[in-house]
């Protein structure tokens, strides 16, 4: 497996926790804790199987989502609730 494959266990799948306690130590304020929920949201959508771990090729659809065809959908959702998002703050705002 490669360098970015982090998988503890050696059983050839990376788990949520696995990845998660290697790419976010400490607390890195809210600016960290918005980019770990979308990893998370990305990583349980990568997860095509359903066993709760990536296995290689749902790793790199999970970390290159602009070169999987499975992201394109999870792309969109993604702007969809953040344009809503906006809507909804500029509604708060001007009522």
């Amino acid at each position: 497996m490669g360098n970015y494959f982090f998988e503890a266990d050696k059983d050839g799948k990376m788990s949520w926790e696995e990845y998660d306690k290697h790419s976010f130590a400490g607390d890195g304020g809210e600016e960290q804790k918005e980019i770990r929920d979308q990893d998370e949201k990305k990583f349980k959508f990568a997860d095509l199987d359903g066993d709760k771990k990536l296995d290689l090729q749902e790793y790199h659809s999970f970390n290159h989502p602009g070169v999987s065809s499975c992201f394109h959908e999870f792309g969109m959702l993604t702007i969809i609730l953040c344009c809503l998002a906006k809507i909804s703050f500029t509604l708060s705002v001007y009522t």
